[in-house]
C-alpha cells in the first residue's frame, strides 16, 4: 500500500480525504490514533485468516480510505470494496499500488453483485443506519454458505459514552441521518445484547465477541497526551490490563457466520 504524494493534482474532495488520512498513517501526528487504527486493521486481518482461506472473496462495506481492503488484497484475498462516498473510493484507488481491489462507489443496498462472498466486513457502519434489518438481511443474501460477517461498532458500556442505546432511540426522528458517514455524527450506540439480537433476526450465528480500543488508545480524558511524553512500551504495558474490559473499551467487535 502506498500513500499518494502528488497531491497538487488532487481535486478539493480528494484532498480533504488525504488530509484526514494523515492521522492514520503518520505516527508523529497523533500516536494513539495511529496505533489503534493499525491495531484494528490487524485485528480484522487476524479474524479473516482464522476463518477464511487465502484466495477467498471478501466484501468491505464502508471501506473509507481502503486500508483494510488493500491490506487483505495484498495478503492474497479477492477483495471488493464499497463506500457511499465517491471521493473516498477515488482516494482508495490511489493507495492500491497493486490495483487488485475492485472499488465500487454507491449505496450498498442499490448494488447487484455477480457472486456470493466468503466474508463481509462492516467496520463502523452499522451505527449510522436506521433501516438495520434491511441492511443486515441484504448482507446475508450476499454471503455464501458458512460465510463470515465482521462488525465493529462503538461500545455502549464504554465509560465515556453518553448516547442512548439502539432500542432507546426514536428512529423516525433520526431517519435523516441514515448513511451519514461522519464519525462524530452518531445518534445512538449498540449494547452488545442489542447487536447480537439484531443479527440473529437475520439468522446469523454468533462466533465471537470482543471489546477493543482502550481509553489509552482512544485518548479519553486527555490520556492521548501520554503518547507524546511516555515511551510506547510503558503505555502498552499498562494498556494490556485494560484490553478487553467493556467499561474501558470504546469499540466492540462481533463475528458471525451465515447458516
Amino acid at each position: 500500500m502506498q500513500e499518494p504524494i502528488n497531491t497538487e493534482k488532487f481535486n478539493p474532495a480528494i484532498l480533504e480525504v488525504h488530509a484526514e488520512n494523515q492521522q492514520f498513517v503518520n505516527s508523529r501526528l497523533l500516536p494513539n490514533i495511529f496505533y489503534w487504527y493499525q491495531q484494528r486493521t490487524d485485528m480484522v486481518k487476524e479474524i479473516i485468516t482464522k476463518y477464511i482461506k487465502i484466495g477467498s472473496s471478501i466484501l468491505d462495506i464502508g471501506c473509507a480510505q481502503g486500508t483494510i481492503a488493500i491490506t487483505l488484497s495484498d495478503y492474497g484475498y479477492k477483495v471488493t470494496a464499497n463506500d457511499i462516498r465517491e471521493n473516498y473510493i477515488e482516494y482508495a484507488k490511489l493507495r492500491d499500488n497493486n490495483q487488485l481491489v475492485e472499488f465500487i462507489s454507491g449505496n450498498f443496498l442499490d448494488l447487484a453483485f455477480q457472486e456470493k462472498f466468503n466474508a463481509v466486513i462492516l467496520t463502523e457502519v452499522v451505527e449510522h443506519l436506521v433501516n438495520h434489518q434491511i441492511f443486515i438481511d441484504r448482507i446475508y443474501e450476499n454471503l455464501g454458505k458458512d460465510g463470515i460477517l465482521i462488525i465493529t461498532t462503538p461500545n455502549y458500556d464504554f465509560i465515556n459514552q453518553r448516547l442512548p442505546s439502539y432500542l432507546e432511540i426514536n428512529f423516525k426522528d433520526g431517519s435523516h441521518q441514515e448513511f451519514t458517514a461522519d464519525g462524530d455524527d452518531h445518534f445512538y450506540i449498540f449494547k452488545k445484547s442489542e447487536l447480537i439480537e439484531l443479527t440473529k433476526k437475520s439468522k446469523f450465528i454468533v462466533l465471537e465477541h470482543s471489546y477493543f480500543l482502550t481509553i489509552l488508545e482512544f485518548g479519553t480524558f486527555k490520556l492521548r497526551y501520554l503518547w507524546k511524553i511516555l515511551p510506547k512500551s510503558v503505555i502498552l504495558f499498562f494498556n494490556k490490563f485494560l484490553t478487553g474490559n467493556k467499561y474501558f473499551s470504546a469499540q466492540q467487535c462481533l463475528v458471525l457466520r451465515r447458516e
